[in-house]
C-alpha cells in the first residue's frame, strides 16, 4: 500500500491523485503552454515558501523528548510534535491555518506537502501530518 498502513489514508491518497489528474487535464485543455508554465512556477513557489516557513519555524526551537514524543517548542509554546509510536507529526492549528491562508491551499494539499517536507527536513519516513486543535 505504498508505505502507508492506514487504509483510509491510502484511499485519500488515491482520491487526491485522481482529483489532481482531472484538474491538470482540465487546465491543459483550457490553457496554453505559457499559462501552464506560469502555473507550475506558482506551484513551485508555494512549495518552496512552505518549506522555508517550516524551516524558519524550526529554527530556534527547543526540542524535548517525552515518553515517545518529540516536541518542538518556541517561546514557551509547542509548535510541532512527533509521535514515534504512531508516526504522526502534529502541527499546531494556527501554523496549519497560516499555511492554508498564506499559500491559498486546501487542507489535503498542506497535508501532502508537509508529509514530503517533514520527511526531507527531519527525516521522519512515511509520517502522517495532523492538525492539532490547540
Amino acid at each position: 500500500m505504498l508505505g502507508c498502513y492506514n487504509y483510509s489514508c491510502y484511499i485519500c491518497g488515491i482520491i487526491n491523485i485522481i482529483c489532481m489528474k482531472e484538474k491538470t487535464e482540465k487546465l491543459i485543455k483550457e490553457m496554453d503552454v505559457m499559462d501552464i508554465e506560469s502555473f507550475l512556477i506558482e506551484i513551485k513557489s508555494k512549495v518552496d515558501g512552505i518549506k522555508g516557513d517550516f524551516i524558519d519555524l524550526l529554527s530556534g526551537c527547543t526540542i524535548t523528548f517525552d515518553s515517545g514524543h518529540i516536541e518542538y517548542n518556541k517561546d514557551g509554546k509547542w509548535l510541532f510534535y512527533y509521535g514515534k509510536k504512531d508516526n504522526i507529526f502534529g502541527v499546531r492549528k494556527k501554523i496549519w491555518n497560516d499555511f492554508e491562508c498564506n499559500y491559498e491551499l486546501e487542507h489535503y494539499q498542506i497535508h501532502n506537502l508537509l508529509k514530503k517536507i517533514v520527511e526531507e527536513v527531519l527525516n521522519y519516513k512515511n509520517v502522517t501530518p495532523v492538525l492539532v486543535l490547540v
